[in-house]
Formats: structure tokens, C-alpha cells, sequence
């Protein structure tokens, strides 16, 4: 089951490549080169950014990540609300 972009989960993390696999795609309104962020709690520990979309998955760069913190899978992300 996808997710909303507000509200997809890591699905899978592969820390050498610095890539993350999430639950939502295309469908979702995913696209390439959209920031994302991790949350653990209400505490930002990590930012994305999207490289590859597909229909119900995308791929994710980790550009940064907090220090001790290890991105896994069922993490939470979402579009950065700017407010």
C-alpha cells in the first residue's frame, strides 16, 4: 500500500549508495529533485532529495543526516513544510 507524499515510509535503506526507498511514487506526486525529510518523533533527523521515481516507489539521496542517527526502515518522511 502506497503512502501520501506528506506521509511515506522508508522502505528500504541502502547505506552505501546513501539511498532510501520509499512508499510513495508518480501516483503520490513524487517527483525528481523534491526535498524531503525524515522525521523521528517530531525531531527532523534527516533530509533526502528524490532521484528516481516510478509509479508507487521512489528512490531518495540522503544528503544529510544527523550525527548517531541510522536511517531504517518504518522511519517517517514528507514533503518539507515551509512555512
Amino acid at each position: 500500500a502506497g503512502g501520501a507524499i506528506g506521509s511515506a515510509t522508508v522502505l528500504d535503506v541502502n547505506p552505501n549508495l546513501r539511498l532510501v526507498v520509499l512508499n510513495v511514487g508518480l501516483l503520490q506526486g513524487a517527483r525528481v529533485g523534491m526535498p524531503l525529510v525524515v522525521w523521528r518523533g517530531d525531531r527532523v533527523v534527516a533530509q533526502l532529495k528524490i532521484v528516481e521515481v516510478r509509479q508507487r516507489i521512489c528512490g531518495a539521496l540522503i544528503e544529510r543526516v544527523e550525527k548517531k542517527v541510522t536511517l531504517k526502515a518504518g522511519d517517517k518522511a514528507g514533503v518539507t513544510k515551509s512555512s
